[in-house]
């Protein structure tokens, strides 16, 4: 009996261990090839909250004009103009202010991608958070589906021992969270 309060806490700490390094060879990996996916989109949901994520959903839209972009956790105070100088877009683009987490983030792209009647979305996060907020959109949108186009800065690059730590920790903890999201969902 002693030996199973050992065991047990063991084979916990090797999972999530497991776990954890699978999930940091499917952000890193995976990050290229969402970034390769050719598939036709709809619509563009950005999840913000990053450098690079509305820039890139603009040269997006730029690219597929006829695709609604939705922009989910802005400030209060940001307007379209604040976005982009290009008025000819403006039509095409959708301010969500309420969202303040990634849960409410994926409850109003959502909604908004319904009223939209939008069905194939690519959506932009960085590549650490992609995970989670897949996991959620595909929660609230079992009828869509959702593309990955993770964006990735380059200060999450790291060439020095400490920095490495720090990120490992950074990564460590989004994967707590993905894995009590997964949890949440599931009870």
């Amino acid at each position: 009996m002693r030996h199973a309060f050992i065991v047990i806490p063991l084979i916990f700490i090797i999972s999530l261990l497991i776990g954890y390094f699978y999930f940091i060879n499917y952000i890193n990996k995976h990050h290229f090839l969402f970034l390769n996916n050719k598939t036709v989109f709809d619509g563009i949901a950005i999840l913000t909250g990053g450098k690079g994520r509305i820039k890139e959903g603009l040269n997006l839209l730029e690219k597929n004009a006829e695709a609604k972009l939705i922009i989910s956790g802005v400030d209060k105070k940001v307007t379209l103009k604040t976005i982009t100088k290009k008025n000819n877009i403006f039509n095409n683009i959708y301010l969500d202010k309420k969202s303040k987490s990634t849960i409410e983030n994926a409850i109003q792209i959502t909604s908004w991608a319904k009223m939209l009647n939008l069905s194939k979305i690519k959506v932009i996060t960085s590549y650490y958070h992609m995970p989670r907020s897949i996991l959620f959109l595909k929660h609230y949108g079992k009828d869509m589906m959702f593309i990955p186009h993770p964006v990735r800065s380059k200060n999450q690059e790291y060439n020095n021992r400490i920095d490495n730590f720090k990120l490992d920790i950074f990564l460590f903890e989004e994967y707590a969270k993905y894995l009590l999201s997964f949890l949440i969902l599931v009870i």
